[in-house]
């Protein structure tokens, strides 16, 4: 090997051509490439916080889901409650109503009982005046005939004593 071969100057001068190309190329490629990186290192940041706030709002809604829940399930236990309550008060209202009701309906019964009484004895006492007018009446019809028949056989005795 020649050193003063065309063909290896040829290849030193490309050789160095290369290098002083690089050597330019190389900040620049370096730099885009760290720009590259720190752009992705950025997106993964970003990436990291958007899961962590996605997170962070996962947790916080169903702390809020949790608290909804338990509220819900304490409204459900007072409405229930509540809804006792008012069945009690109007059950007890009904009860006190058909109680009255019932109590009005036993007086009612009571008082026709005791006017039914009263008109069936003033009927009967009626009928008993009315049964013993008319036994009187017979009665008295019978005396005056036995009276009469009395008197008309004491005058037919006091005939017969003024014919004989």
């Amino acid at each position: 090997m020649n050193f003063l071969d065309e063909s290896f100057w040829l290849a030193i001068s490309f050789v160095i051509f290369i290098y002083l190309i690089y050597r330019p190329a190389k900040k620049a490629i370096l730099n885009s490439l760290d720009a590259k990186i720190l752009e992705v290192q950025e997106r993964v940041l970003k990436a990291e916080k958007l899961k962590e706030d996605a997170t962070l709002l996962f947790k916080q809604a169903n702390a809020q889901i949790k608290q909804l829940e338990t509220l819900r399930s304490q409204m459900i236990e007072e409405s229930n409650e509540i809804t006792k309550k008012i069945i009690q008060e109007k059950t007890k209202e009904i009860e006190e109503f058909l109680e009255h009701k019932k109590s009005n309906a036993m007086k009612l019964i009571q008082n026709q009982k005791l006017i039914t009484s009263k008109e069936l004895q003033d009927e009967f006492c009626d009928e008993v005046i009315k049964l013993v007018s008319k036994y009187f009446q017979s009665v008295k019809l019978l005396e005056s005939n036995i009276a009469k028949n009395f008197i008309d056989k004491s005058d037919f005795s006091h005939n017969d004593d003024k014919v004989t």
